[in-house]
């Protein structure tokens, strides 16, 4: 691919961030559940309500220019809206070279891997929106786990009437280390049963935990994933999920930040696992059993 190719792909991302903030800082549970109607609407100045004009919305840019103020009030303006932007940006040009490398592999036409490029940077934006909305009011819109659980059915025909991205084993992104765990044949099959098998996994917890572990969120973005990913990689998200949730719960019931019985999301846990196997899960499975047979003498 070449340079043109990413500078498209990190304005795609940069927009998107900026999109994404748009939707995380308005979304308020209390007000609507509805994640839409927080798109609907001219961009304001949180300080003096003043609508912003075409140039002030230049992802990155407007805040560099404006040096991180409102032009008007003086407002600080937060930092999430360029951290997000070049966070956005940066996720779609890795989404792009991980596809690509995969497309020079295998020798798939560059067409066919803008079309997987585009739902998976879909995929990711609508994941940073979890992630930050469960984090801030430790609840999962229904509308976004509805949007990724489409998107898992819009990539499950896609990997299954297209047959381009044979990634080592089947459509696994841990490649041959999915050849470990029992086969289920046929990426509709597959993926509906580990889009079933995970949300039935966590709405066992929660009714276990009678909703203290976690909430029914979790259950529709378990399945979401599920769809997405297929099996085995859900299985080692939820796995994966489960340890980040543990690392990242310790400190705070240490330093008694929270309780026991203390509300905690665990919606970013199983975003960040499913990061890690998107993004590194042959890599990370690779050194993990070299770590292994090192240590018992292999």
């Amino acid at each position: 691919m070449d340079s043109f190719f990413y500078v498209v792909l990190f304005l795609i991302g940069i927009s998107l961030g900026s999109f994404l903030n748009v939707i995380t800082r308005r979304y308020h549970p209390e007000e609507n559940s509805n994640i839409y109607t927080y798109i609907q609407g001219r961009s304001h100045c949180e300080g003096c309500g003043r609508t912003l004009v075409w140039y002030e919305l230049i992802p990155v840019v407007s805040f560099l220019l404006q040096r991180g103020k409102c032009r008007t009030c003086q407002n600080k303006l937060s930092l999430q809206y360029p951290l997000a932007e070049l966070l956005g940006g940066v996720m779609s040009v890795a989404i792009g070279y991980f596809f690509s490398v995969y497309a020079l592999a295998w020798g798939v036409d560059v067409s066919v891997v803008w079309g997987a490029i585009l739902i998976w940077i879909c995929v990711w934006f609508l994941s940073g929106a979890v992630l930050l909305i469960d984090l801030r009011w430790k609840v999962i819109p229904n509308s976004i786990n509805a949007f990724l659980f489409i998107l898992g059915v819009i990539w499950t025909g896609y990997i299954h009437f297209f047959d381009v991205f044979p990634l080592s084993s089947g459509d696994s992104f841990v490649g041959k280390y999915a050849g470990m765990f029992p086969v289920i044949e046929g990426a509709i099959f597959n993926h509906g049963v580990a889009a079933l098998g995970a949300a039935l996994f966590f709405l066992i917890v929660v009714l276990v935990t009678r909703g203290r572990g976690m909430g029914v969120g979790d259950v529709k973005l378990a399945g979401a994933l599920g769809m997405l990913f297929g099996w085995p990689d859900v299985g080692l998200i939820i796995l994966f999920s489960f340890i980040i949730g543990m690392i990242g719960v310790l400190p705070l019931l240490f330093f008694k930040k929270k309780g026991l019985s203390d509300a905690i999301p665990f919606g970013p846990s199983l975003i960040l696992a499913a990061g890690v196997i998107f993004f590194f899960g042959t890599v990370f499975l690779e050194q993990y059993f070299d770590i292994l047979y090192t240590l018992l003498g292999v």
